[in-house]
């Protein structure tokens, strides 16, 4: 015979599902009203209906089976961020924020969870939060991709170019830094040595 405590979920686990549904809805109603309010957004396909409806539940479908999974274990830091990906690629920047602030709380030294939620941030224009999020990444691991983002942003958006081209240069000597990058680096420092 078991306990009722171990028969049902916890209130914590209910009030998460409880949570979890009430984003996705929201996450649906404001891509909808967008929709209707924005036709233009909206690209006719010349695929046939199937194709269409497929490619439009593609990214919703992944986020709804992210939610589920996250409603089973709603300590999953992993699937958080997976998650929190998706709705970075839809620019849902809130829900993307929301997600990425409860999976730095569940593991506060994550640093894909620091660097994804100064992404967000950066693309909510709060520049300094967002570095000082990077920061804190670099210093769980030093990262030449944060390190550039972060040049980036201290060169482009918060006015210390002196900083950002340190950033840079670190990152280029970095042996984590692939040629793609060193490629994009090596141009920014060019644009530094012009001036």
């Amino acid at each position: 015979m078991t306990d009722a405590s171990s028969a049902s979920p916890s209130l914590s686990s209910r009030l998460l599902l409880i949570f979890l549904g009430i984003c996705f809805a929201a996450m649906l109603i404001v891509s909808l009203t967008q929709r209707f309010l924005n036709p233009q957004l909206v690209v006719p396909s010349r695929s046939s209906g199937m194709e269409t409806a497929q490619a439009d539940t593609g990214m919703d479908g992944q986020i709804g089976a992210l939610m589920q999974k996250l409603g089973e274990n709603p300590n999953d830091v992993e699937t958080m961020l997976h998650l929190v990906q998706h709705l970075i690629t839809i620019k849902n920047w809130q829900a993307a924020e929301t997600f990425a602030q409860r999976a730095l709380a569940l593991d506060v030294l994550n640093d894909k969870a620091l660097y994804l939620l100064g992404f967000i941030k950066h693309n909510l224009d709060q520049n300094k939060d967002a570095a000082l999020l990077l920061e804190k990444a670099l210093t769980v691991k030093d990262d030449p991709h944060v390190r550039y983002s972060l040049g980036m942003l201290y060169i482009y958006f918060l006015n210390d170019a002196d900083r950002g081209y340190t950033h840079l240069e670190t990152a280029l000597k970095s042996a984590g830094a692939d040629d793609s990058l060193r490629g994009r680096i090596e141009d920014e420092l060019k644009k530094k040595n012009t001036q």
